[in-house]
């Protein structure tokens, strides 16, 4: 028996197709399985129909992640006060110390506090993946937890063989025959998890010849893989060369690549990837900290969405990474004012333009747009219920409930979340997930496994040297160590 949802006496917001945001007040939405079927007001129950009050509460569209290294839950709280160079050396070659039991809760971490924060759908860029079960339990960690996931199925950035206290070694064997064997099985048996889980492609190797590239690229296109995802940044770490150039000349560009970052590009650069209807993903925490320059989601010319990039160091939530970009956009365009003592007449971008790359943007960037990313009668009922008579969002909420949303919320003001039609947050607390095999788990019992996951991924940390993987990474990123300079 299909099961139905409705959502009672709502403010709606409501995306026409120019992604103009109207707020429709004291509105009903009716979920049906996993589609939004009616739209109203008053709209009649269907009998055995679950109904979620929604007076003074505003119903969103589910936000939309589209960078993210969900692995990483173990590593939160080691990396906020380091750049990105530190963290290249310290964090991301740390899945070398990660069980596939590790990975499993890691991932379903990962994925639950993206819930817990409204967001419904993640791109995962899962760095990670040393064995083909380390992906197994990624894998299935995603599709216990109810998110909507594109698992971007990527090589281990820096894959090592050995690491000590005393010495390191790296691999030979950048791409395995085995891992591009299981990724293209992955893609063409895909989706998992009831439909909400599919298969991407996460690939940062382009040192590698042109032919093995092109042969990568569209070997996995042909399998069926949703998105390929890449690291973009120009800098004194991450080099100078033009990937942007490289895939271009490949012929590679197109809508179903997303880059991350894209920071430091030239006007030439961004306009080749706004031609192909190539995709960014600003994740400006990380960027602001890590040195990577202003974030560009906002910059006319580009194909914008927005992600969390890591959880290690900020917090998993989309609506704070729309702030921050919405800050610092602002930021950026004051300053070429102030610096010539001239003052801006109004500000750069608006509220609403940052709401919607939490949404429609992200849609458009996952290859969505028409499925999510609006409340709209035929989508895929991703949805998000805030709360709008906490202390927090009373008094805006009835000004502007898309300010109220995007400037004043919270995850405390984050009530319902619901993806693919079921309720995976429920009056502020995530439901329990259901693992293989029919146990259940609350979120209590899954912090008590993330302890003690924790605390032997530390355990191993502590018997190796990250002197040594800097080294070894500033060697393979061929770094000019007298570019790298204290911050005055």
């Amino acid at each position: 028996m299909t099961s139905t949802i409705i959502l009672k006496g709502g403010t709606v917001l409501y995306h026409d197709d120019a992604d103009n945001v109207t707020a429709l007040k004291d509105t009903d939405v009716l979920v049906t399985g996993n589609l939004i079927t009616e739209i109203g007001k008053n709209i009649n129950v269907p009998p055995g129909t679950t109904v979620i009050d929604c007076h003074g509460k505003i119903i969103s569209p589910g936000f939309i992640d589209t960078h993210h290294h969900m692995w990483q839950t173990q590593l939160k709280g080691r990396h906020m006060d380091e750049t990105l160079l530190e963290y290249m050396a310290s964090g991301n070659p740390q899945s070398f110390n990660y069980t596939p039991e590790d990975m499993f809760w890691g991932q379903l971490g990962g994925c639950l506090e993206a819930i817990d924060a409204g967001t419904t759908f993640v791109l995962d860029h899962s760095h990670s993946i040393y064995t083909a079960e380390h992906a197994t339990q990624c894998l299935a960690a995603s599709s216990a937890s109810g998110l909507r996931l594109i698992y971007a199925y990527s090589a281990v950035s820096i894959p090592l063989t050995s690491w000590t206290k005393d010495s390191i070694m790296l691999s030979s064997d950048i791409l395995p025959a085995w891992s591009l064997d299981q990724l293209e099985a992955l893609a063409t048996s895909q989706p998992f998890g009831n439909g909400r889980v599919t298969i991407g492609l996460g690939f940062d190797f382009f040192f590698l010849p042109r032919e093995i590239i092109i042969g990568i690229f569209n070997r996995f296109r042909k399998a069926g893989v949703k998105v390929i995802t890449c690291h973009v940044s120009k800098n004194a770490v991450c080099g100078t060369g033009s990937i942007v150039t490289l895939l271009h000349e490949y012929g590679l560009l197109g809508p179903d690549i997303v880059l991350s970052h894209a920071t430091g590009l030239t006007p030439d650069e961004h306009a080749l990837l706004y031609s192909a209807g190539a995709n960014v993903s600003s994740t400006p925490t990380s960027e602001a900290q890590m040195g990577l320059g202003w974030p560009v989601a906002l910059h006319s010319g580009v194909h914008g969405s927005l992600g969390v990039d890591s959880h290690a160091f900020c917090e998993s939530s989309i609506l704070s990474e729309a702030r921050t970009l919405l800050l610092l956009a602002r930021q950026e365009g004051n300053l070429k004012l102030l610096e010539r003592g001239e003052f801006p007449q109004r500000l750069v971008a608006r509220a609403r333009d940052a709401f919607n790359l939490a949404t429609v943007g992200g849609a458009r960037a996952l290859g969505m747009e028409g499925k999510i990313g609006r409340v709209r009668v035929g989508y895929l009922a991703d949805l998000v219920v805030v709360d709008g008579r906490s202390p927090a969002m009373s008094g805006v909420a009835e000004w502007d409930p898309v300010v109220a949303v995007l400037g004043h919320s919270s995850v405390r003001d984050v009530e319902t979340v619901i993806v693919d039609g079921v309720v995976r947050k429920k009056d502020g607390k995530l439901v329990a997930v259901e693992l293989e095999g029919g146990e259940r788990l609350g979120w209590e019992a899954v912090a008590e496994k993330l302890a003690t996951s924790r605390e032997e991924v530390q355990e191993r940390i502590a018997t190796v040297e990250v002197g040594l993987a800097k080294k070894l990474l500033m060697g393979m990123w061929h770094i000019d160590e007298n570019k790298i300079k204290a911050v005055a």
